[in-house]
């Protein structure tokens, strides 16, 4: 699926073919033209003018995977063109660069990554097209490639604006679109949101992000926001941090705070939440999964068996009990590692089964830390 102006059209990826040989400007004419018709995408608020232009893109589209030898060297090239170019066309960044990562060779993605780095974010064309930008910036990601971070940092960050996912019937808000983004580096996305934190600009969203991606680890650097200027908005993010996914070293952090020192709002909230802080241990999470536990319970080679399942499946598994991770006799440490890992994969699957695992693998492991050994 792509996003084309205002309107999602389908087309079928180019996947199966590998690369043709080098496009020495000779391409058949009929290519070419609809190669044009891409370059010639731009926003309109003409509906009738947009529709057009959308049925030229599918037109051009099918062409190109009706000539799918013919057609990736020319589209290569005119990536390549395009980079070199003083003013660079948003658009055209986006759905050819978009179309060559999905290539099985190395060089298309590595061109492809060229062209995601490369667009304007801000354009307008780009701005109508914003779920087509989070499904490119979505597929880098997952290999964790540190050279998109400051791209995510600059473009998704600061953007206002839910992603459409038709194929699932779901919308996601900023904060998940950061989740999905950051995600799948595990430990090292978690790391670099954390240094982030001091951007005022920045905090709200980054602890949002964190309360689904982040670990103890980013527990001193969450409770150093709080300040006698906090306001409730602020402080209740940084609570649900620090309980949601920062173990017994976040619930510490909360207890810590000084109520005393904030303002009216924030300090009645936390002064009404300070008994439900104290309550938290790894007993009353397992408790609460006790009452909705139906699965079967597993433990040793085949619990490791499973949890390696799970993170081939990136995350999938629709019978494994939650009191089978909690209650088994595997380390602790050894538990969280396997997890942590499964909840990188599961940030791969875009889908609202996968925000539901995620939820459950974050407080699997919340309780764990929590856990003697």
């Amino acid at each position: 699926m792509r996003r084309t102006v205002v309107a999602w059209s389908r087309c079928t990826l180019l996947c199966a073919f590998m690369a043709g040989p080098a496009w020495a400007g000779s391409a058949d004419p009929l290519l070419l033209q609809n190669l044009d018709a891409v370059r010639a995408i731009h926003t309109d608020k003409d509906a009738k003018a947009v529709e057009a232009q959308n049925q030229r893109l599918d037109a051009a589209w099918a062409y190109f995977n009706a000539h799918a030898v013919e057609a990736l060297p020319v589209l290569r090239q005119a990536v390549v063109d395009e980079l070199a170019s003083p003013s660079p066309r948003p658009f055209v960044l986006l759905d050819l660069g978009n179309f060559l990562y999905r290539q099985p060779a190395a060089p298309d993605k590595a061109l492809a990554k060229r062209a995601l780095l490369a667009i304007d974010a801000k354009a307008e064309i780009i701005q109508w097209n914003w779920p087509e930008l989070f499904d490119f910036a979505h597929a880098v990601a997952t290999e964790q490639d540190p050279a998109l971070l400051p791209f995510l940092d600059a473009e998704f960050l600061r953007h206002d604006g839910a992603v459409e996912i038709p194929q699932h019937a779901l919308t996601l808000h900023e904060f998940q679109v950061g989740a999905f983004l950051y995600g799948p580096y595990g430990r090292a996305g978690a790391e670099h949101l954390a240094t982030l934190l001091g951007d005022a600009g920045l905090q709200k969203r980054v602890l949002e992000i964190l309360s689904l991606v982040g670990g103890p680890e980013e527990d001193a650097a969450v409770a150093r926001i709080v300040a006698p200027a906090s306001d409730y908005p602020t402080l209740a993010r940084v609570v649900t941090v620090l309980m949601g996914v920062g173990g017994p070293e976040g619930k510490a952090a909360v207890l810590r705070i000084d109520a005393n020192s904030l303002a009216a709002q924030p300090r009645q909230w936390l002064e009404k939440m300070r008994p439900e802080v104290v309550k938290m241990s790894f007993e009353a999470v397992r408790q609460g999964a006790a009452g909705a536990d139906k699965g079967q319970k597993v433990d040793g080679d085949a619990l490791k068996a499973r949890l390696e399942a799970m993170h081939d499946a990136y995350g999938k598994d629709d019978t494994l009990s939650p009191l089978a991770v909690l209650d088994s006799t595997l380390p602790r440490e050894f538990l969280v590692g396997q997890l942590e890992g499964i909840r990188s994969r599961i940030f791969h699957r875009v889908s609202d089964e996968a925000l539901s695992d995620l939820e459950v693998t974050n407080t699997l492991l919340n309780a764990l830390r929590y856990r003697a050994k």
